[in-house]
């Protein structure tokens, strides 16, 4: 081969290497983080606690960034958890977290668990060792879309001190991925620590498709009252599931969202078509009246109904066959949103009854997956009254409880004349939306508060005379509207309206401040209707009169505001640190990594993004350079050929 066909295909073959490396597609690092502020740069929201603790955020004391997680035990144990990760798609996760101690001795457990099909869980532990970080890790397939739970439990003596920072829980984007709709079990992780504990084996769900006869339960006893026992949820048994607590069907296991109150609901769910229940033996006194309630949430397509049933026994442990029993008289179904308050009122048991066994029941639309969250069930001595009509109700102490809707989250706050002196709450579609109370002006700062409201409701909310304010006092709202799915603003002064002079919704300003003023470092603040029902109530900082824990402090001239308009769990991570306050419009993530790590929103990192740019261009720059090299190379070696036959003719 000529010399010079060589040069022109070898010229030609480096342009096309070069220009196919480099038009390969970008590449993606799969690091999607469902972890809200894992390295605790913003305090301590995202998190909440459940046990025997104090957590916070300590400047400088992470093992990267500004922060780091402090937990100090004042009991055997606490767990720190992450909200829910919903629609978590099929594939496999990395969960990680640093850790370290003051001195040795702590233990921390980080757990990786899932509500859907059972209570699936994994884990590893490592001790924890004074003067150095320890990386806790797990490495887990998932097998579909699944409620995933991410935990860190911390144990050893009361005073024990830990430190924690950079966790994640890395995978695949949701967004990117149509999560498949029948949810499956967590299958077993690989666990590895770096410390020399080994992981802790998984926990085994146990079966129950095939619903089986009612075990005879040892009766709880009565305390005062006839009481019953775990009625909060807040106890876990040796498999990690309510104590206290039976089943007929289903599958048992402990939520911590949603809850009603406290850091724990039951989250009992059915998966066959079969009506099923959970259950408690109490003893009872023939003859006696007693009242059975509960807060249950049956916000799923596919419950038909939830309701209350108390069976009555002659046997002292709830065996035999029931002598009677009687139920709720309201039943709950998926129209229901959010938890609502069942009673069975007051009922009598008969005269030969010695026990009851206490259900809470879950009718399925089909054998499709169903669930329902349970909280704050109460058993009790009621009197009963007799009607003109001959029939029975409540006395003026079981009517009060029947109608203290929300009095769970309305009745924590501070006794006096705000608006939480309130009784009951309000249905109202209005919320609280945004807050901004430190603002960043010069002088009394109360002048520059604000509160947002939202809407979430299909018609406008006429807002005139309601009351705003704190635990110490409120005021009637001046003429307002809120339009259905909108937005309105309650000012303390006129100087809103220099502030933000393009406020795209209604404003109302009161006299000179909200409430008594609201607190920087912590305060509560709640809204009640014209007739004197709460309609929403937060609290924020040290404040945990509202929300336990309370959304987390954030900086002078941030406001606090829900991540999505008007979604609201009663929980602080509903809302998120917004460092570009926006009266009239829904919160949006600020563009950088780092302020989308902030206000909790998991992120995705991309290496070498989409084919615009250099990337584009360049590799047809190459191929064109090593055509046009190669004709040269031949154009050359061919004229003296074409010269030579020129002349010949």
């Amino acid at each position: 081969m000529p010399r010079s066909l060589r040069i022109t295909l070898a010229t030609l073959a480096a342009c096309a290497v070069l220009g196919a490396s480099v038009h390969r597609g970008p590449r993606e690092a799969q690091a999607f983080d469902y972890v809200q502020n894992g390295g605790f740069e913003q305090g301590t929201s995202g998190w909440a606690t459940v046990g025997a603790a104090a957590f916070d955020a300590v400047a400088g004391a992470g093992i990267g960034g500004s922060a780091g997680g402090r937990v100090v035990l004042s009991g055997a144990d606490a767990t720190l958890h992450q909200p829910l990760f919903p629609n978590v798609p099929a594939s496999t996760y990395h969960a990680s977290a640093a850790v370290r101690a003051d001195a040795s001795g702590p233990h921390v457990r980080l757990q990786v668990s899932t509500t859907d099909s059972g209570a699936g869980l994994v884990d590893a532990e490592a001790a924890v060792t004074s003067g150095g970080w320890t990386t806790i890790a797990l490495d887990l397939p998932l097998g579909g879309a699944a409620d995933v739970r991410l935990s860190l439990v911390v144990s050893g003596d009361a005073g024990a001190m830990v430190y924690i920072d950079d966790v994640r829980f890395d995978g695949v984007d949701p967004a990117l991925v149509t999560p498949t709709a029948t949810p499956t079990t967590m299958p077993a992780a690989t666990a590895s620590a770096s410390a020399t504990r080994t992981g802790s084996p998984t926990r085994t769900p146990s079966a129950t498709r095939t619903p089986t006869p009612e075990a005879t339960a040892t009766p709880v006893a009565a305390g005062p009252g006839g009481g019953l026992a775990n009625g909060g949820f807040e106890q876990l048994d040796a498999d990690g599931r309510p104590a206290g607590w039976e089943r007929y069907g289903g599958s048992l296991s402990a939520a911590t969202l949603p809850v009603h109150s406290g850091g724990r609901a039951a989250r009992f769910e059915s998966s066959t078509s079969s009506t099923k229940w959970l259950y408690q033996t109490v003893a009872v006194n023939g003859g006696a009246s007693y009242s059975f309630d509960a807060w249950v949430d049956a916000d799923d397509p596919n419950v038909a109904s939830a309701f209350l049933r108390v069976s009555w026994y002659a046997s002292e442990d709830g065996g035999g066959g029931a002598i009677g029993s009687a139920d709720s008289p309201e039943r709950l179904d998926a129209t229901h949103a959010g938890y609502r308050f069942l009673t069975t009122g007051a009922i009598a048991a008969p005269a030969d009854a010695r026990s009851a066994r206490l259900r809470v029941m879950l009718a399925p639309q089909s054998d499709a997956r169903a669930a329902i969250y349970v909280d704050d069930a109460s058993w009790g001595s009621a009197s009963m009254e007799s009607g003109g009509d001959g029939t029975t109700g409540f006395s003026a102490a079981s009517a009060a409880r029947t109608n203290d809707v929300g009095a769970a989250r309305t009745t924590r706050g501070r006794s006096g004349a705000g608006v939480l002196a309130l009784p009951v709450a309000s249905q109202s579609s209005v919320r609280i939306n945004e807050v901004l109370y430190d603002p960043d002006i010069d002088g009394g700062d109360a002048d520059g508060e604000w509160v947002e409201l939202y809407n979430g409701g299909d018609t406008p909310a006429d807002v005139t005379g309601w009351r705003i304010g704190d635990g110490v006092s409120s005021e009637a709202l001046p003429s307002l509207v809120v339009p259905a799915h909108g937005y309105a603003v309650v000012a303390a002064s006129d100087s809103f309206r220099d502030a933000y002079p393009d406020l795209p919704a209604g404003l109302a300003v009161v006299d000179g401040r909200i409430g008594n003023g609201l607190g920087n470092g912590g305060d509560l603040l709640a809204l009640a209707d014209a007739s004197g029902a709460v309609v929403d109530a937060i609290s924020w900082g040290d404040d945990k009169g509202i929300l336990d824990p309370p959304i987390g402090d954030v900086p002078e001239g941030h406001s606090i505001e829900r991540r999505t308009p008007g979604a609201d769990s009663d929980a602080a991570a509903d809302f998120v640190d917004n460092l570009h306050p926006s009266p009239g419009k829904p919160y949006s993530a600020p563009d950088t990594q780092p302020q989308r790590q902030a206000s909790g929103e998991p992120t995705v990192e991309v290496v070498a993004g989409g084919d615009t740019g250099l990337r584009t261009w360049l590799p047809w720059l190459l191929a064109a350079a090593g055509i046009v090299s190669g004709a040269g190379a031949l154009g050359w070696r061919a004229a003296p050929m074409l010269v030579r036959r020129r002349r010949a003719q």
